[in-house]
């Protein structure tokens, strides 16, 4: 995938799912901290291994 591509994936990808993904965390954990930390390694790792995958579903 092109190096803009990815970008834009990234940006969609963050705007669609880190509002629900907080909740769950804040949920799960009752710390705002700890649960905005949680979403940040969650997009880090995505960051990390979603090159590795050939057909990302959008």
């Amino acid at each position: 995938m092109e190096k803009n591509g990815f970008k834009i994936l990234l940006e969609t990808m963050y705007e669609l799912y880190e509002q629900g993904m907080y909740r769950v965390a804040y949920g799960v954990l009752h710390n705002k901290e700890q649960a905005e930390d949680g979403v940040q390694d969650s997009f880090e790792k995505l960051l990390k291994y979603l090159p590795e995958i050939d057909a990302p579903i959008v």
